[in-house]
């Protein structure tokens, strides 16, 4: 819930930007780098039909990222979130650089537009690509001697000693929302809340069958790897590695590291 209303104070944040770049540039126009007014009638007359469409691009960008990016947040679905952030300004910035007048800038208009297009897509990029390696990354687990470790940026580590039980199931609880996590089409991972109320963590990269391990300190978490038979290969020694340790949660013969 906390990071859905994050991202709802950040789809309002930019698109009053874009909203307030609008109503700024109607009443000062010459804050717009490298426009100014025409000195010829034909001139002047060019220039009001350009800023009438910057002034339409500029707020149609804010409504689509206003109702698109609380729309996204809502539906916690992060991909259609960065789509509605970011492809809307895009779209409005280079659509009002290519259509400027040329008469003041001349080649420089041209490379003014080339520049802004590179920028633009260049922070789409950014933004993009750590969401597309997070959903690409299958689950990473590393079995040392007395703990398995999560990889990730949600990861975390289990001591074989304080695992209470390991189990399959063949789907999720129910999810009520996401506390703190990151969710994009089969992959899932953070903190979610269930709706019976438990808090539940979840490592999963896959729609169906899970790994179920609940601790004696009473958390619980899912896991799964992208192909199902793989994980039940974790599973297997998952299990394995946690009924072989001893009570300082040393295994006994099983090799001192391993990674899955």
């Amino acid at each position: 819930m906390a990071q859905t209303v994050v991202l709802i104070i950040l789809t309002a944040l930019v698109a009053l930007t874009l909203y307030g770049t609008s109503l700024l540039a109607t009443k000062y126009p010459t804050v717009i780098s490298g426009f100014k007014w025409g000195t010829t009638p034909e001139e002047i007359e060019e220039d009001k039909t350009w800023l009438q469409k910057f002034h339409k691009a500029m707020r149609l960008s804010a409504a689509v990222t206003m109702a698109g990016g609380i729309a996204a947040a809502l539906l916690e679905s992060n991909v259609w979130f960065i789509v509605f952030i970011s492809v809307p300004a895009l779209a409005a910035s280079i659509y009002v650089t290519s259509t400027s007048p040329k008469r003041k800038t001349g080649a420089l208009h041209d490379r003014r537009t080339k520049a802004v297009i590179i920028i633009c897509v260049a922070v789409v990029m950014m933004v993009a690509t750590p969401i597309i390696y997070i959903y690409n990354a299958d689950l990473d687990v590393t079995f040392r001697e007395e703990r398995m470790e999560i990889a990730g940026i949600y990861g975390t580590a289990i001591r074989y000693s304080d695992v209470a039980g390991v189990t399959e199931c063949e789907s999720l609880p129910a999810i009520s929302y996401r506390s703190n996590g990151f969710s994009l089409d089969n992959v899932n991972l953070g903190h979610f809340k269930t709706k019976n109320g438990q808090t539940v963590r979840l490592f999963t990269h896959s729609k169906k069958f899970f790994i179920r391990i609940e601790t004696k300190g009473g958390d619980c978490l899912y896991l799964s790897k992208e192909r199902p038979a793989a994980t039940k290969r974790l599973y297997y020694e998952i299990s394995r590695r946690c009924n072989g340790c001893d009570q300082k949660g040393r295994r006994r013969t099983l090799p001192a590291e391993q990674q899955h």
